[in-house]
């Protein structure tokens, strides 16, 4: 009698074993299941959320090259604004006049004529001029060099005349050709500096604009200044 009881009892034991591992084997299984479901949306949810950091990051370039394509069209357009408001003082006639003094004794005084072009007044702080004239053993030779210093103001589209000495009438009173270089140095309103260079031969009957006979950075008041000191 014994013995059926706890065959029974192993029996339901076994049962009970059975039933167990089933169980845990359908939880593994679904725990198997879930962690793969949870790993894929996790792939989902890091490749969403890369792409919308690809997206986000292609975003910041794209509104960091608009901006730099609008700072750089503002400061093209400011440079544009600057140079169409700045004053423009440029060459625009010259003619030669004869000086005699009391003794009788004739110089060629070059009247050059400056224009200001530009939409501002523009402020004349200096102007240089170097001359030079045939020489009798061939070429040409320097004759003298002049600076002056002072504020003359010259509106849009009004001219300004500047007188220079050139040569002196020889013994019998004749002149020879010349040339003179002009370098005008004059700043606007908020006193930014500009300067502009002119090259003419005068031939005895008018002036003609000629090629740079020299740099006009040698005839600046500052290099002049120091060729009279030396």
């Amino acid at each position: 009698k014994n013995r059926p009881e706890a065959a029974y009892q192993t029996y339901e034991t076994e049962q009970y074993d059975l039933v167990a591992q089933r169980w845990m084997a359908w939880l593994t299984g679904l725990i198997v299941l879930f962690t793969g479901i949870g790993i894929f949306l996790l792939f989902l949810t890091l490749r969403d959320t890369r792409k919308i950091l690809d997206e986000a990051r292609e975003t910041t370039t794209a509104a960091r090259d608009a901006t730099r394509v609008a700072q750089a069209t503002a400061d093209i357009t400011r440079e544009i604004g600057e140079r169409q408001l700045r004053p423009y003082i440029l060459f625009d006639s010259a003619e030669n006049q004869v000086w005699t003094s009391s003794t009788g004794h004739k110089t060629c005084i070059a009247e050059i004529c400056f224009k200001n072009c530009g939409q501002n007044p523009g402020i004349v702080t200096a102007r240089t001029a170097v001359v030079h004239s045939p020489r009798k053993s061939g070429g040409w030779g320097w004759v003298h060099s002049l600076c002056r210093k002072g504020r003359v103001v010259i509106g849009p589209g009004q001219t300004s005349k500047f007188s220079f000495s050139a040569i002196d009438a020889d013994d019998q009173g004749r002149f020879t050709w010349y040339q003179i270089g002009v370098l005008l140095i004059y700043e606007d309103q908020k006193g930014t500096p500009y300067e502009d260079h002119i090259w003419l031969t005068f031939d005895l009957r008018e002036f003609r604009q000629d090629y740079d006979r020299i740099p006009a950075e040698l005839f600046r008041p500052e290099q002049l200044e120091k060729n009279q000191q030396d």
